[in-house]
């Protein structure tokens, strides 16, 4: 019995220090997991502080750049519509330059009982679209010729703005406001010049109506992704029309831009935000000079609008994140989906990435598409241009009026040569200028040979040049190339050539280099130089930092050009 006793005492022990043993080890175990949960809720309100500051950064450039993309779009947009207008305006004026020319010499009594004359008027009038009608009025404002009827109506023009204008000095072209033509009633622009007599005395005025309906037609194709308000208006900043068109008696009475005191800072171009005095909305607006003429025209788009898109894309995107915070922050309760978790956020990221990059890939495709139809779009208009100067030779009787057209026309025409090869390469802002002298010299051959027998030999490396670099060189060469056609040989030999090369002479260095055989300087480029065709040659070396070296001689000339272009 003595041997039966601590047998108890002992298994009591031994059961105390098991359960000791117990609680020591949970202790532990739950200490790690309280840890856990505090740092999952630390790491739960950094990952939405850090997420709310995120967006709101995202918000903010978004906002930023949706403002910035507007001011690009409206930019473009007027400089496209600006060379439009340029267009209109350069094709009136010669129009109304032909009707002065055609009152010259002449008494009103003579003009206004020519049919001849009304009829020569009235084929002009039908060369443009755009053009509705051509009038000569008298010093005392009564029309005297018009395209429109014959005899002219008895109408009193004398208190028109530009009649006034034009009585009280010789100023150029002319451009009315928005007017109510008083012989039909419609609304309509009015491009005119002054008609002088040999004194220079005003004898009266010369009138191209313009019809506001091909400026609207033409404003009506924009797809800018915006609605977007367009203004053609003077440098006295008088609107002259708006599109959207308003009603005939709202646009009789717009007013002026009272607030573009940017003009001030940059009378050729400029972006600014400000309320349009047709509707007084308030408008990221672009306006840019029209080439010789006192114009400009603008580009709006709502401000508010452009807002509004963006709310509602954050609006979308701040859902998204907002589900895709409370998702993530439901699974970090739950340690064990920590890996799933990071694969489901890295695919997803991922499958943002290929989104994004896929949309960056079309967004650059549809960049290029776009550039090659600017180009052919410039191509086209450069034709239209050089389809005028031919239409204005032909119809000039003075044979030296008639060269000088010949010789802009061949200068338009090199300039169309480098937008043809844009527009054929897959390159967007580079031209293979080996490539465009070699087309450039073939056509300067057909067309300007005085005789089969003088050849134009051509050795040219390829070289990608930037496209302002080859038209200026193009030029250049055109000048060169035309003026040893015309005046190196006089009396063409059995084997007189003209050459022309190009090549590489360092990293990017290149020389260009035109010889003749034949007499010496002649024709634009003189005996001392100091022709147009020199003149012009010289500012457009000097306009690509170009060094030029002329070697005159009795047996021939050669032009050098030396100069560094980055492709």
């Amino acid at each position: 019995m003595q041997m039966q006793g601590p047998a108890p005492a002992n298994l009591g022990s031994d059961t105390l220090d098991t359960g000791s043993t117990v609680a020591a080890g949970s202790s532990p175990r739950f200490g790690r997991a309280a840890t856990t949960r505090h740092l999952l809720f630390l790491l739960a309100v950094l990952l939405t502080g850090v997420s709310l500051c995120l967006f709101a950064y995202y918000a903010v450039s978004q906002r930023r750049q949706a403002l910035n993309e507007a001011e690009r779009i409206t930019a473009n947009t007027a400089e496209v519509l600006a060379e439009h207008a340029g267009r209109v305006f350069d094709a009136s004026n010669l129009l109304a330059s032909q009707a002065v020319a055609l009152a010259a010499g002449k008494s009103w009594d003579e003009i206004s009982q020519s049919y001849t004359d009304h009829q020569f008027l009235l084929s002009l009038s039908n060369t443009l679209a755009f053009v509705s009608s051509l009038w000569l009025t008298d010093q005392a404002g009564m029309p005297r010729l018009t395209s429109r009827a014959f005899p002219a109506p008895r109408i009193d023009a004398s208190d028109r703005e530009h009649f006034i204008k034009h009585r009280e000095r010789d100023q150029g072209p002319v451009i009315s406001t928005l007017l109510r033509s008083r012989v039909s009633g419609r609304t309509n622009i009015v491009m005119s010049r002054r008609v002088g007599d040999e004194a220079g005395n005003f004898r009266g005025i010369a009138q191209v109506v313009i019809e506001p309906t091909y400026f609207f037609d033409f404003y009506e194709k924009l797809d800018l992704g915006f609605p977007v308000e367009v203004n053609l208006f003077r440098d006295d900043l008088s609107v002259i029309i708006r599109y959207p068109p308003l009603s005939e008696t709202e646009a009789l009475d717009l007013k002026k831009w009272s607030n573009l005191n940017v003009l001030r800072r940059n009378s050729i171009k400029g972006t600014h935000i400000v309320a349009s005095p047709a509707d007084g909305v308030e408008r990221i607006e672009s306006y840019r000079h029209i080439k010789d003429f006192p114009l400009y025209v603008s580009v709006g788009i709502d401000r508010a609008d452009v807002l509004t898109r963006w709310t509602h894309q954050m609006i979308l995107e701040g859902a998204f994140v907002a589900i895709a915070l409370a998702a993530l922050l439901t699974l970090l309760g739950f340690a064990y989906q920590r890996t799933l978790v990071d694969q489901r956020i890295s695919h997803f990221l991922d499958q943002r990435v290929r989104q994004r990059t896929a949309q960056l890939e079309r967004a650059l495709k549809e960049k290029d598409l776009l550039l090659k139809e600017v180009d052919h779009r410039v191509k086209n208009s450069l034709q239209f241009v050089s389809n005028l100067l031919d239409l204005q030779a032909r119809l000039t009787a003075h044979s030296e009026i008639r060269e000088e057209l010949v010789e802009a026309n061949r200068r338009v025409l090199a300039i169309a040569q480098v937008h043809r090869r844009l527009y054929q390469d897959t390159a967007i802002d580079t031209v293979d200028f080996g490539r465009y002298l070699r087309d450039l010299c073939r056509d300067l051959e057909q067309n300007l040979s005085p005789s089969p027998s003088v050849k134009l030999v051509v050795d040219a490396d390829s070289a990608e040049l930037p496209i302002g670099t080859v038209t200026s060189l193009g030029l250049i060469v055109n000048e060169l190339v035309a003026n040893a056609f015309k005046h190196a040989y006089p009396q063409p030999g059995t084997e007189d050539r003209i050459e022309v090369g190009f090549r590489r002479t360092g990293a990017a260095s290149y020389e260009i280099a035109v010889r003749d055989y034949g007499v010496g300087l002649s024709g634009e480029f003189g005996a001392d130089g100091s022709g147009l065709g020199a003149m012009l040659v010289r500012m457009l070396a000097q306009q690509i930092n170009g060094r030029l070296d002329i070697a005159r001689g009795s047996t021939g000339t050669s032009f050098r050009l030396e100069f560094d272009a980055a492709a």
